[in-house]
């Protein structure tokens, strides 16, 4: 197959992430992959970038087009937009719909993927057949909803990937067929684990206390995450909380000072987290929440799923306590993972607590963890939808 993944204007390094390496695990399968960049001022990126940046190989060719190019997109910005940096992002996002409508150069793809609804609508308009992941944009609002499901109906539109079933479940509801929805779990590359360290190596590696109990925190923080994470801490100080993260923890720095039993790491890169994991007593998978700032107005399906630090945990080898939500559709209470109740931060201490004095299940759940991430690679997620793809081609054909 010859398909095209394309990647916005996206600060979030969840979805580059994402984008990155799926495409690159469908291109290591045999397909001709093009991942296609819509940046403002992007370069194109070489195999050595693409290694550099996300420590992933492929054969896939990545290149990058400045949106509408004749429109002089930087000069637009920079004269009537300012230092509006919010607005210059939409501007650019907006003009990657046109440029997906009438670029010649995305004509004969297989499958064109996207992770917005913008570029669903564009690319189906222009003739595409197009795909969509879920997991990366919103439910839509009521209002929006009668225009998403005749895009999502169109004979044009190949399918969508669900990162959760609660999330496949809810698009289903509002009338999305069920043959067209795929849930498939992110993953991780087993080489990030690489070298593997027992436990007082990773501690001597990391300058870190031989004696002292870790608890691990993998995944980017918000307000009802730190909170959780905060009355853990007060309820057991004899613990220390690391906080581990691909994403930005600044804003966090100043109310972690208060407790001397919470440090936030901030890494930048995913794979740079496994001396952490391997320094670990216990690992708490922190849900990764899409938009919090708007979950009362607007309480969304696809906003709460796994962050790709969860992934890694798994395959670490130690036991996993995970909130039930965002994670109930991926571990099973008590064989793979400790699951509590969403934000309950007693739940979560007690769960630890009891891992940590019943020796038995300590060891069970750290292998259940292990076997489970065994099927939750890219490699192993690119022949899912692979086989996804085959069919609905079939199907449209």
């Amino acid at each position: 197959m010859k398909i095209l993944f394309t990647l916005g204007e996206t600060p979030d390094p969840y979805i580059a992430s994402y984008v990155v390496h799926s495409a690159a695990a469908v291109a290591r399968r045999g397909h001709e992959v093009v991942l296609q960049l819509f940046q403002a001022n992007a370069l194109p990126l070489t195999p050595k970038d693409v290694w550099a940046r996300y420590r992933t190989r492929s054969p896939m060719r990545v290149q990058a087009s400045r949106p509408l190019p004749q429109w002089r997109l930087g000069v637009l910005q920079n004269r009537f937009l300012g230092s509006k940096e919010g607005w210059r992002t939409q501007l650019t996002r907006a003009s990657s719909w046109v440029n997906v409508a009438i670029n010649r150069e995305f004509r004969g793809f297989d499958a064109v993927f996207v992770h917005d609804m913008g570029l669903l609508v564009a690319g189906v308009q222009a003739g595409h057949p197009v795909a969509i992941d879920l997991g990366t944009v919103r439910e839509p609002r009521s209002w929006q909803r009668p225009l998403a499901r005749h895009w999502l109906k169109h004979r044009r539109f190949l399918g969508a990937i669900a990162h959760t079933q609660q999330t496949a479940d809810a698009f289903e509801q509002w009338g999305v067929p069920r043959s067209r929805i795929r849930s498939l779990p992110p993953g991780f590359d087993p080489a990030w684990l690489e070298p593997r360290l027992d436990a007082a190596g990773a501690r001597e590696q990391l300058s870190l206390d031989p004696e002292r109990g870790i608890v691990v925190c993998a995944g980017p923080l918000d307000d009802r995450t730190f909170a959780w994470l905060r009355g853990m801490a007060r309820r057991a100080p004899e613990l220390l909380f690391m906080v581990v993260s691909a994403s930005d923890l600044s804003a966090y720095t100043t109310a972690a000072q208060g407790l001397e039993n919470i440090e936030l790491v901030a890494m930048g890169q995913l794979w740079k987290a496994s001396p952490y994991l391997f320094a670990a007593d216990i690992l708490l998978a922190l849900p990764l929440r899409r938009d919090p700032s708007k979950q009362r107005r607007h309480k969304s399906a696809a906003q709460t799923i796994p962050p790709l630090e969860s992934f890694l945990c798994l395959g670490a080898g130690r036991p996993l306590v995970a909130s039930d939500e965002g994670f109930r559709d991926l571990l099973k209470h008590d064989h793979q993972a400790w699951l509590v109740p969403p934000d309950d931060s007693n739940a979560a201490v007690d769960g630890i607590g009891q891992l940590l004095k019943d020796i038995e299940r300590y060891e069970r759940l750290a292998q259940g963890a292990r076997d489970r991430s065994r099927s939750l690679t890219w490699d192993d997620r690119a022949q899912r939808l692979e086989s996804f793809l085959e069919e609905q081609i079939q199907r449209q054909n």
